[in-house]
């Protein structure tokens, strides 16, 4: 036992001496020196210490083998098992798995953007503050409206159960009085219009709700429709009146073909009415034939057709306009005023009896008119003949020789088709002859409308047991329509005593075509927002070009 402490307090005594000693030499070191010789005779002698330590009798302590109870002890321990996380346990290995991927690309996602936040932060700051423009500007007009609304509107007529109306192009000043004339009929009515256009009838008291639906053309007229019938089934709409002033009125009429399956009363023609009211070329002959007056009119097929008008020379005496005809015609319109030389002949679009076009002449001289001619049946319901004065002032005025014509033309129209909507003829009287003219017809609700009363709304929809169309009032306003904007700049740009008093007339008897007493804020809107806006946009297009 003694023999096992003594070995024990040896190694533990050597142990401290050598990590206490300062250059840690051990005894075979510092006598392999002094054999060499190269200990200095200056340093001390150095002697090792004693192979056995003795126990004093004094001390009370006890030394332990600590390299033997420590490593029994490290041998003792296990290690534990590494347990699984909660996530795993709780929702399993895959389902963790995949959680964690998530995380990982989310984090991922937020580094990245953190790294281009910087370059994103100028246009986040521009996007909010032209949103926070837009709201500021339009929710006075929004709390004007609902105050306007409880003021003239009784709440038992907001409560009750109305006829639901919806008008397309709400973008346009002839859907405010439309959606006004049919709101004074006891309608409720809904405006919708093509994504990207101002919101115009939004404003009005007259709309109830206000949609925007996806532009359409020949890839996207599938979404049309279908924005189309989701309004109708959603509002439980009873009448649809396009205005067909955004897109063509071809589109309209292929939607017309599902709201009728919808018990959706469509006022407006037929695929097979637009193709023919909507194209030039096709009124012209049926006008021809029914023996009414036309103009000198050329089908071009072909650019072969096109150069013997300009070898016969009508082109180059008097200026003409050459018009879109057929299919492609009636899904996009457009108007090309031909050049007097030939060589300055450059048209974008294709000529050929896919695309074909008609000439006619432009009629410099000469009064010219415009209608808006509601047809049911093949019967004029009701028409409005309104003169082109000089700033584009709309004037009523009665034309017999319009009116015979337009009951002829559809008299011979009337045994093949029975047409429905709204059309716009246009005339022009001729100076030399006095004989009034066509020179163009549109399918779709235009500018004229705006002289008509509530009355006309009376007659398109199915009236009330109590409406009586004689004591109903006069179907059109007789008062002239003026344009403020174009006041403002005739009278800055041409100082004359009639201009201003015109000018004042329109400030203060308001015979302005949009100011209304009970419905102010389209005027506000028009004129303060939609037509700088329009105009601040066309000069951006056109420095863009």
């Amino acid at each position: 036992m003694s023999d096992t402490i003594d070995c024990a307090t040896k190694l533990e005594f050597d142990h401290r001496a050598n990590m206490a000693s300062p250059f840690n030499f051990s005894a075979s070191t510092v006598k392999s020196e002094a054999s060499s010789g190269y200990a200095s005779s200056s340093s001390p002698q150095s002697t090792s210490p004693p192979h056995t330590l003795k126990r004093s009798k004094s001390s009370s302590f006890r030394l332990i083998n600590r390299r033997i109870s420590t490593i029994s002890n490290c041998s003792s321990v296990s290690i534990p098992a590494e347990s699984p996380d909660r996530l795993t346990s709780m929702i399993g290995w895959y389902p963790a798995f995949l959680v964690k991927i998530y995380f990982e690309l989310l984090f991922s996602f937020f580094v990245v953007l953190l790294k281009h936040l910087p370059l994103m932060i100028p246009t986040l700051w521009v996007s909010a503050c032209l949103w926070l423009f837009w709201k500021s500007v339009t929710f006075p007009f929004a709390v004007a409206r609902y105050i306007l609304l409880v003021l003239f509107v009784p709440a038992a007529q907001r409560q009750r159960r109305k006829r639901t109306v919806l008008i397309t192009g709400g973008s346009t000043v002839q859907s405010v009085y439309l959606a006004r004339n049919f709101y004074s009929a006891g309608a409720r009515v809904i405006c919708c219009d093509v994504i990207g256009k101002f919101q115009l009838a939004r404003f009005s008291n007259s709309v109830s709700k206000y949609y925007t639906i996806p532009p359409v053309d020949d890839h996207q007229i599938d979404e049309y429709i279908e924005a189309i019938k989701s309004i109708v089934l959603r509002e439980g709409v009873e009448y649809f009146i396009p205005v067909s002033v955004a897109n063509g009125a071809y589109y309209d009429a292929l939607v017309k073909t599902h709201l009728e399956l919808m018990n959706c009363v469509c006022i407006c023609p037929d695929v097979e009415d637009v193709l023919l009211l909507d194209d030039l070329s096709a009124v012209l002959h049926h006008a021809e034939n029914a023996s009414l007056p036309t103009p000198a009119y050329q089908d071009v097929t072909s650019y072969q057709h096109l150069n013997r008008l300009y070898e016969a020379g009508s082109i180059k005496l008097e200026p003409h306009l050459m018009h879109s005809c057929g299919v492609s015609g009636c899904k996009m319109r457009n108007t090309y005023e031909l050049p007097r030389s030939r060589r300055d002949f450059h048209l974008l679009y294709p000529i050929n009896e896919m695309h074909p076009w008609v000439v006619v002449p432009k009629m410099v001289s000469g009064q010219r008119y415009v209608t808006c001619t509601t047809v049911r049946g093949s019967q004029v319901l009701c028409n409005v003949t309104c003169r082109i004065a000089k700033l584009d002032e709309l004037v009523p005025v009665e034309v017999p020789e319009i009116e015979q014509w337009l009951q002829r033309f559809f008299a011979a129209l009337r045994p093949e088709r029975a047409v429905t909507g709204h059309l716009s003829f246009y005339f022009v009287r001729q100076p030399d002859t006095g004989s009034v003219v066509l020179v163009d017809c549109q399918v779709g609700v235009r500018m004229p409308y705006i002289c008509y009363t509530s009355v006309q709304s009376r007659l398109v929809c199915k009236p009330c047991r109590h409406f009586v169309r004689s004591r109903s009032g006069p179907i059109i306003n007789n008062g002239k329509k003026y344009w403020l904007d174009k006041l403002v700049l005739d009278a800055l740009t041409h100082l004359s005593p009639v201009g201003l008093w015109n000018l004042l007339g329109a400030f203060f008897v308001r015979h302005d075509a949009l100011f209304v007493f009970w419905d102010p804020l389209p005027y506000c809107a028009f004129y303060y927002l939609q037509l700088p806006l329009g105009k601040f946009y066309n000069v951006v297009k056109k420095y863009a070009n």
